[in-house]
């Protein structure tokens, strides 16, 4: 079904779940490369989400006299805990139709206009670079370093286990323990790394490498690159992962690998810096990525 024509006036608004049918058919416009299956799922994915108060459940939309022209699907999260707590948004699937896309920089200024959420965009093509760039976004990675966990050092003391919802609490915080059960039922392989009394959570999702050949696991979740080059070892040889990768801004020194420049740019906007490796509750998790382009 083609688009409307710009003949009726034009406002960024919240998307509803009243919008799911439409929405979808402006994301498949415009992403022809996905199917409705995909955009289904993540639909159903976010409208299974608590909602955060005075935030949209699923991002903004270009409404034109009711047809939906332009979609923003925004994923929000919190760090941190009580007054130290961050909002996060992740900005994904940013589109308009072609007829309206005078309107394109309403949409994003509808959606991004709080100065104290943290806005990511992760999967900008490489034709808006510039444009997401004059937005006020910054690059906060150089490119992504891919590692043999198995070839690391292990960390004396440390042991490595899958994470379950269903046993006792750990030693782990309750934000990351909340964090690791979502990122269970979503499909990511979600593991603990236990050491000195305390417990280290991570979580990973499939991704693929050199044109989709090799097959590795994308870092989604870890406290910072640290906290990995210290137990990427144990988690190599307790839970046999193959391959690993990670954004980062150049090789990381203890992880024996290499690092890829330029692959998955991605962006931020807001009051504080990203941590490189924490990519919970977003795109990546909710709907996935092409393995072929890397988006």
């Amino acid at each position: 079904m083609a688009s409307p024509s710009p003949t009726k006036p034009v406002r960024a608004r919240p998307l509803v779940p009243a919008d799911k049918d439409q929405a979808i058919a402006c994301l498949l416009r415009n992403f022809p490369e996905r199917d409705d299956a995909y955009w289904r799922r993540g639909w159903e994915r976010l409208a299974a989400r608590e909602r955060f108060v005075d935030l949209p459940r699923f991002g903004h939309c270009l409404d034109s006299g009711g047809a939906i022209v332009g979609v923003l699907l925004m994923i929000y999260s919190t760090r941190g805990e009580g007054a130290n707590a961050t909002v996060v948004a992740n900005l994904s699937s940013w589109c308009v139709d072609v007829p309206f896309r005078a309107f394109s920089g309403g949409l994003t200024a509808a959606a991004t206009r709080s100065k104290s959420v943290l806005y990511l965009n992760i999967s900008a093509a490489p034709h808006t670079w510039q444009g997401v760039e004059a937005q006020g976004y910054r690059l906060y990675n150089a490119g992504q370093h891919l590692f043999a966990p198995l070839l690391a050092k292990r960390a004396p003391g440390a042991r490595a286990r899958l994470f379950d919802a269903n046993v006792a609490p750990s030693a782990l915080a309750d934000d990351e323990r909340a964090l690791l059960a979502d990122h269970a039922k979503l499909g990511c392989k979600t593991f603990v790394v236990d050491c000195d009394g305390r417990s280290h959570a991570f979580a990973t999702v499939e991704d693929r490498v050199l044109r989709g050949k090799i097959k590795c696991e994308q870092v989604v979740y870890c406290a910072g690159e640290e906290t990995l080059r210290r137990f990427a070892g144990v988690i190599g040889r307790d839970l046999r992962l193959g391959l690993m990768i990670v954004d980062a801004n150049g090789p990381i020194p203890g992880l024996p690998g290499i690092f890829i420049a330029g692959r998955s740019r991605k962006y931020a906007k807001g009051p504080v810096q990203p941590t490189l490796g924490d990519l919970a509750y977003t795109e990546l998790t909710y709907f996935g990525r092409d393995p072929l382009t890397g988006l």
